[in-house]
């Protein structure tokens, strides 16, 4: 018997059959893909963050170091 449970959210548990190897690999594939959004949406958060930064008056002239 195969039991396959797709996870609704990350952290979610996955019920696989060990009998399953490919359903198992699928699973995982599907975990894995999750967190690489999850950590491509973050970059994509600081990205924008640090152009928000650099737009900021004054911020290269502080990084300026004076003689």
């Amino acid at each position: 018997a195969r039991i396959f449970h797709w996870p609704l959210y990350i952290g979610r548990t996955v019920s696989l059959s060990a009998r399953s190897p490919k359903l198992a690999q699928d699973a995982f594939t599907f975990k894995e893909a999750q967190y690489q959004n999850y950590i491509v949406n973050l970059e994509e958060q600081l990205l924008e963050k640090q152009r928000q930064i650099e737009k900021l008056p004054g911020f290269f002239s502080a990084l300026t170091i004076s003689p």
